[in-house]
């Protein structure tokens, strides 16, 4: 029987050839891979189990922190929920009845907290806030893989097998917060590393 895993899109050989001067160390994350319904949209999502990120487009290295929102008081809320309703913003669109000045230091501390971010000009929320709002659009279509290959990778020497940092269960309970999580299946994610 294999181990369960999920392939890089370039395997360690075709990235040898590319980099034939630098070393690839090979390194498997621990990960679930979620099978979950929102809004009746059922799709997966795969959470590495290190630091307990979402995986979204894993070829970029692309990761999402799940955040909590328990963490805002109520004048960060409120500038919040005016802000989902917007793709870019600026203060003057969010000050409202709170007062520039008030709105500038509330917009401050949610960009601290990594929930607006700005680029050029312009706020926007985070991908961490909007993905407890449409998670769908992180959902992964990677396949998980279990065969002698998976196996031979899994118990070769050079292979090295990241701890598990992260409790499923408190997985579980974040993810089940925004979705209906109907199955999990622990995983790991192959990841190639060129040192530089």
């Amino acid at each position: 029987m294999g181990v369960p895993l999920i392939f890089p899109r370039q395997s360690a050989d075709e990235l040898r050839v590319l980099n034939p001067t630098k070393k690839i160390k090979t390194y498997m994350v621990p990960a679930v891979m979620l099978d979950v319904i929102f809004k009746n949209k059922q799709f997966n999502l795969l959470i590495e189990l290190v630091k307990g990120y979402i995986v979204y487009k894993p070829e970029e290295n692309y990761l999402i922190k799940l955040i909590n929102l328990n963490d805002l008081n109520m004048h960060e809320a409120i500038v919040l929920n005016r802000a989902l309703e917007m793709d870019t913003f600026d203060l003057e669109q969010l000050s409202g009845d709170l007062g520039d000045i008030m709105t500038r230091n509330i917009v401050d501390n949610l960009c601290k907290k990594g929930m607006i971010i700005y680029i050029d000009g312009k706020y926007t929320i985070s991908d961490e806030v909007n993905f407890l709002y449409n998670p769908h659009e992180y959902a992964s279509f990677l396949k998980i893989r279990n065969n002698k290959e998976t196996e031979r990778i899994a118990n070769d020497e050079g292979t090295i097998k990241l701890a598990e940092k992260i409790d499923i269960d408190a997985v579980n309970r974040m993810i089940g917060n925004i979705c209906s999580v109907k199955n999990i299946k622990r995983c790991w994610i192959l990841h190639h590393y060129i040192e530089k």
